[in-house]
């Protein structure tokens, strides 16, 4: 394990309408054993898929407010040796009930629960074998009891599916149980699914050449209702919400930008066209895209109905990025760069 801090400043290639390019500053590389696929942040810990090393978990240190240098805390292969990751691709956590979920290219969803650093208990894989993306929602979500959680997937055989579990005594046991009394669905979608979002009861899904589906979930009563289906100028590979706002990353096409409404979506226009778009992050002044060997794309939020070009940077083959605090963390093949951004 390797921990490189430093400062490197790239510049920008783009065309952005002002002429303005951000600045991007690395400040620091995390050897990851493996590619670095998918990043999770939750307070100074960052939950890595590094594709052949498995899922890794690492302390930010003093890039999330800690007094200590980066470091690597675990590596779940050496700790549940009963369950060695192929190409773990895809990683979330539910810190309320101590959860970690990864999955594979096209496979189920491996849930662990992590109770310390030193323990992890791989449980029995679920949902199906054609998983393309996930995440977890747990009772930090208005509507979900505690001792529960949901998984929402974009599935490549089943489309949206929606499954909840319970701790409960099965049979004189407690653990992790497929709930029965809770939300539990398969909804067909009309193209190839690749990524699922999710805020306030509604739910977005990237479904390839058929662009993105809007759909309403209403806890109360576990009824899922599809609201719309609108076209996108390329292949749908990836959704984020931003307030009534949805954007969706489209290979080759860029970014295209949706309000979400009650009824439905509705187009507001494209922006970094010609762009391969493959997944986005955000926070409230920044979008970025992660553009594989091009590196990322960054834009401005400063209108966020009009995202603002700022510039393609060359950080190296990036798979997805998140943001922490005021750093941006990219998933690349040389590892987990922390990176700043500024104007």
């Amino acid at each position: 394990m390797a921990v490189t801090v430093g400062f490197l400043f790239l510049t920008g290639c783009m065309r952005p309408a002002d002429e303005q390019l951000a600045t991007v500053e690395v400040v620091a590389s995390l050897n990851t054993i493996g590619y670095c696929r998918d990043i999770v942040v939750q307070d100074t810990l960052a939950f890595v898929a590094a594709d052949q090393a498995g899922v890794e978990v690492w302390n930010l240190g003093h890039f999330a407010g800690g007094l200590r240098p980066p470091e690597m805390l675990l590596r779940v292969d050496s700790l549940a040796p009963a369950k060695q990751f192929e190409n773990a691709v895809r990683v979330d956590y539910s810190p309320l009930n101590h959860r970690l979920f990864a999955a594979e290219i096209s496979s189920k969803v491996f849930p662990m629960t992590l109770e310390s650093l030193d323990s992890v208990t791989v449980d029995l894989e679920t949902m199906s074998l054609y998983t393309e993306d996930f995440l977890v929602l747990d009772a930090e979500t208005p509507g979900i009891p505690d001792s529960v959680y949901v998984l929402l997937a974009a599935d490549r055989d089943d489309g949206l599916k929606i499954e909840s579990y319970r701790y409960q005594n099965f049979f004189g046991v407690w653990g992790w149980y497929q709930s029965t009394d809770f939300i539990s669905h398969e909804v067909a979608s009309l193209g190839r699914p690749y990524a699922v979002a999710y805020q306030e009861g509604k739910i977005a899904m990237a479904i390839g050449q058929a662009g993105v589906s809007l759909y309403d979930l209403d806890m109360s009563t576990g009824n899922v209702r599809e609201l719309d289906t609108e076209d996108t100028p390329y292949t749908a590979k990836d959704v984020v919400f931003y307030g009534n706002l949805l954007y969706v990353a489209t290979d080759d096409g860029g970014i295209s930008i949706f309000r979400v409404e009650d009824s439905g979506l509705t187009l507001l226009g494209e922006v970094g066209e010609q762009l391969g778009v493959e997944s986005l992050a955000l926070n409230g002044r920044w979008l970025v895209g992660s553009l594989q060997s091009n590196g990322i794309a960054v834009f401005s939020l400063s209108v966020p109905e009009r995202p603002r070009e700022r510039g393609i940077f060359d950080i190296g083959y990036t798979y997805r990025c998140a943001f922490s605090d005021a750093f941006l963390l990219a998933a690349t093949r040389e590892g987990l760069k922390i990176l700043r951004l500024s104007e």
